[in-house]
């Protein structure tokens, strides 16, 4: 945690090499303790105002752990989740990963709608 309470965070970690497939070992077992660092950072941080996490490879199954976190910290005001693979799921709506993320910081999805109605 940071000493000054009024201190502003701003974390970039974006384009860092990570790994969630076991096929490199050590890559992937210093990965799994990065995300629980991270994760851990989250749940206590007072400060953090804005984080970019683009293109690390995290799949659906992180996304679903850091989400939650990320939308529970009143400070925050920027979270970048670019080139992270997050897309719309149209044939599959129950597992689409776009709306599940959007969900999760409360933004409507009716947007999607009507930039599709506006293409036409």
């Amino acid at each position: 945690m940071c000493k000054n309470p009024n201190q502003i965070v701003n974390l970039n970690l974006s384009y860092n090499s990570i790994t969630f497939k076991e096929l490199q070992v050590d890559q992937f077992f210093n990965s799994e303790d990065f995300f629980d660092q991270l994760c851990e950072y989250l749940e206590v941080t007072e400060s953090l105002n804005h984080i970019d996490l683009s293109g690390l490879s995290f799949g659906a199954e992180q996304l679903t752990i850091l989400c939650p976190l990320l939308a529970e910290i009143a400070t925050l005001m920027a979270v970048h989740l670019s080139d992270m693979g997050i897309k719309r799921n149209e044939e599959d709506p129950d597992n689409d990963l776009m709306l599940e993320v959007l969900d999760h910081f409360g933004i409507d999805n009716s947007f999607i709608k009507i930039g599709k109605e506006t293409t036409k």
